[in-house]
């Protein structure tokens, strides 16, 4: 039996494997879940913090509204479409639509614009509303 100096495995970092657009992509859409969950965390300690504490869900608020805080809200909410968007995506995939090389890079590239229109919209219409 031949050997082969290459691993049957490859570690997605380090010389035996090459990044792809789908690779890449599955990465994001794990780190935004994380950083949607941390979104949502912050959304409902605001929410709960209504009734039982006004000082505290002023002081939220304003941290919130800051105009220093503004960047942290633009990557949250490009986080959560990020995520929301390639989930879609990958129930498509769970259906077996859009699974072949071409289809998976063609989605991606939508999935990308997606976020970046999705995302221009909602901070646009809270900063213009």
């Amino acid at each position: 039996m031949e050997k082969h100096q290459r691993p049957l495995s490859p570690f997605m970092l380090g010389s035996g494997y090459k990044f792809q657009q789908t690779s890449i992509m599955s990465f994001l859409h794990r780190a935004t879940g994380v950083a949607s969950l941390f979104v949502m965390l912050a959304i409902g300690l605001w929410i709960i913090a209504i009734p039982f504490s006004k000082p505290l869900s002023q002081s939220i608020q304003a941290l919130f509204t800051h105009i220093a805080f503004f960047p942290v809200l633009a990557l949250g909410v490009a986080s959560t479409v990020y995520h929301f968007c390639n989930g879609i995506r990958h129930l498509f995939w769970d259906a077996g639509i859009g699974i072949s090389n071409e289809e998976a890079a063609k989605s991606g590239v939508w999935v990308i614009v997606a976020t970046v229109v999705i995302t221009v919209a909602l901070l646009a219409v809270g900063i213009f509303a």
